[in-house]
């Protein structure tokens, strides 16, 4: 499953030395895990499905291809597979990103047009109700990207100042119900003339880029805007740009990192991953062996990561492997979710997590996804399915600490009030 000892170490060499180092993050007990296949479709085929998200309701959006098109859809284990309706004269799109009010980010390509992005409200799901980025008739591409509880967006598109007719620069955006309207938001950093916004968490922190063009892995430049300030991310790490891809949404500026190495072939890439808190790295994400490639998408405010270990263009095993990190030693999520060697169930990539542990993974098998819901008894710290007294020796170990088991409210740190929680459950 993984290897022995903790690997969430400091990279001083790379960047100063961080301010604090990730809270311990154990795995639960167990998992319970739902397997969902798409809809059954009149030419006799299963829609297949790939998720791309997850809301701390437990709520799954993605991309269903019933044929050719790409079709938004969203799950929920209440209510089940649901289809998305989309206006006339938008042919395909799928669900970026999602709140936990019911608000829906949507990408699609457009033709005419070109990529575009659009919000969901959600009153507007049932009937279709978009909102564009960028008005119809308009040239230039948009791209919407994260989405706080506040309803509030970001992304990036084509900017203002280019040239008629341009796609390029990109200019990042914010957008609110409360204003209704776009405010562009321009990274001046290290002179890349596009920049873009990719999250938003509840206390307004925000996630960019800067880049010499598009949104590359091998030019891009990481920032943290807060408060008025711009926190930049070493960009010189392993020798590639920095493509952020994921915000924790409590505001501890947790986000993960990729680099792209490129070798001397040009063609045999290495992909590195990191977790970055206050513009300092923390910690390198390592892979599964005999993988040479972390690719990790996406983070929650305990600092559990999520992605893959895969080889891309390098020499290694040709399928991808979901991979979940916990105190940065790398998990497969094949067996966090029991699914055996050999099963047709193997999870390539886990999409997302939510800020309640849970995950949903792509299987390609049958176009299917997996959520992976953590189970056991609140109190049972020893795994072995009753409360008593070698969990409450656990307990009074890690008294003081922080994002260990024992926080059984999820406070953040062990204290009496887990110890409440433990003596209510005991002999369960």
């Amino acid at each position: 499953m993984t290897g022995a000892g903790v690997f969430c170490v400091l990279l001083v060499a790379a960047v100063p030395a961080s301010p604090g180092e990730l809270p311990r993050v154990e795995p639960p007990c167990s998992y319970d895990v739902q397997v969902i296949e798409g809809p059954l479709m009149p030419n006799g085929f299963t829609a297949g499905l790939i998720p791309l998200c997850i809301n701390n309701l437990g709520e799954v959006g993605g991309r269903a291809s019933p044929g050719l098109a790409k079709v938004p859809f969203t799950w929920t284990a209440e209510g089940g597979f649901a289809w998305v309706p989309m206006p006339s004269g938008i042919g395909e799109g799928w669900v970026v990103e999602m709140n936990d009010n019911g608000w829906l980010l949507i990408q699609s390509h457009v033709s005419p047009g070109g990529d575009r992005g659009y919000i969901v409200p959600a009153e507007g799901r049932a009937t279709a109700e978009w909102i564009s980025i960028l008005p119809t008739g308009t040239s230039g591409y948009s791209y919407t990207r994260g989405i706080n509880n506040l309803n509030e967006v970001v992304g990036h598109r084509t900017s203002p100042n280019a040239e008629p007719g341009a796609l390029l620069p990109y200019a990042g955006f914010k957008w609110s119900p409360e204003a209704g309207a776009l405010t562009d938001i321009y990274i001046d950093a290290a002179g890349n003339p596009s920049s873009g916004l990719l999250r938003i968490n509840d206390q307004g922190v925000l996630l960019g880029w800067s880049s010499l063009g598009g949104f590359s892995t091998f030019n891009t430049v990481s920032h943290i805007l807060q408060d008025r300030k711009v926190v930049t991310f070493d960009s010189e790490v392993k020798g590639g740009g920095m493509l952020p891809t994921d915000l924790a949404a409590d505001g501890s500026g947790v986000v993960v990192e990729r680099v792209v190495e490129q070798g001397p072939s040009g063609s045999d890439t290495k992909q590195y991953s990191f977790i970055v808190r206050e513009g300092n790295i923390v910690c390198e994400l390592p892979v599964l062996s005999p993988y040479p490639s972390a690719v990790a998408v996406g983070v929650n405010s305990s600092g559990v990561a999520v992605g893959d270990s895969r080889s891309g263009s390098a020499p290694g095993p040709v399928t991808p492997l979901g991979t979940v990190w916990f105190d940065g030693v790398p998990y497969s999520a094949n067996e966090l979710a029991g699914f055996l060697s050999g099963s047709s169930f193997h999870v390539t990539s886990v999409a997302a997590i939510n800020e309640k542990g849970q995950m949903v993974g792509y299987i390609p098998s049958g176009g299917r996804l997996a959520v992976l819901t953590p189970n056991g008894v609140p109190g049972d710290l020893d795994c072995d399915g009753v409360v008593g007294p070698a969990d409450l020796a656990i307990l009074l170990g890690a008294w003081g600490r922080e994002g260990t088991r024992a926080d059984l409210d999820g406070s953040g740190i062990v204290d009496g009030e887990d110890l409440g929680v433990l003596l209510a459950a005991w002999g369960s």
